[in-house]
């Protein structure tokens, strides 16, 4: 991997670890500031309780894998994700022969490939 591309990417990198002492999902970027400690951080996104030996240690800080405080940690990226404007395009007229609606399907199928039991349409 190459850490300098990564440090002086704008793209910024969120590598996510617990914290050992509180046992929160904890962003590591705001402690990385060269490359072994980006390094360490990596090693502490990873590291597993019992497998992978005693928590990682940054910046007097010690970390184990983020999964440890969230199986799947998505809550602490969109705590900390900035607000972003989002702008609709316009309505583009539809050209199609149902106007823009949705033709109904007779029958009983449900319009997604799969059939209703039962007979009769419920559409």
């Amino acid at each position: 991997m190459d850490f300098a591309s990564v440090l002086a990417s704008p793209v910024e990198y969120h590598p996510l670890a617990t914290d050992a002492a509180t046992g929160e999902s904890t962003d590591l970027r705001p402690l990385i500031t060269d490359e072994a400690e980006l390094r360490l951080a990596l090693r502490a996104s990873a590291s597993l309780p019992f497998l992978a030996g005693p928590p990682i240690e940054l910046h007097e800080r010690r970390f184990y894998d983020a999964g440890v405080a969230e199986s799947i940690p998505f809550r602490t990226p969109l705590a900390r994700a900035r607000r972003t404007s989002w702008f609709s395009a316009p309505a583009v007229p539809s050209t199609s022969r149902t106007g823009g609606r949705r033709r109904r399907r007779g029958g009983n199928h449900r319009g997604d490939g799969s059939r209703r039991r039962g007979g009769g349409s419920r559409d």
